[in-house]
């Protein structure tokens, strides 16, 4: 599913990039669904989702952390890019996401 999508978008470095927004919203995503007996989580709020997932013993602190982290990032960075106009500097956010997922993936 990620390569249609990587097909038909720009690979903008916020979201689109490896280990970008799409991948840790994915990995949440991926989570869940490979762990359903835990009744992870009844949200659509990713923090929220990544909460439930820690709760449920599928995530570690430092990795509830990090990706909590992450998220934080691109998000600000986002609003960052719509008023500024340029595109900030989101690598942390990016190997956090990408250490987090090494885990699962």
């Amino acid at each position: 599913m990620r390569q249609k999508i990587d097909d038909h978008v720009s690979k903008d470095e916020i979201k689109h990039a490896p280990g970008g927004l799409l991948d840790l919203e994915f990995l949440i995503q991926f989570l869940i669904l490979s762990h359903p007996s835990k009744s992870v989580v009844k949200e659509t709020n990713t923090l929220e989702q990544i909460k439930g997932l820690y709760k449920a013993q599928v995530l570690t602190k430092a990795q509830q952390n990090d990706l909590m982290q992450a998220y934080a990032i691109f998000h600000k960075a986002l609003h960052q890019s719509l008023l500024e106009s340029k595109q900030p500097n989101v690598a942390k956010a990016k190997r956090l996401v990408t250490q987090v997922s090494k885990t699962f993936l």
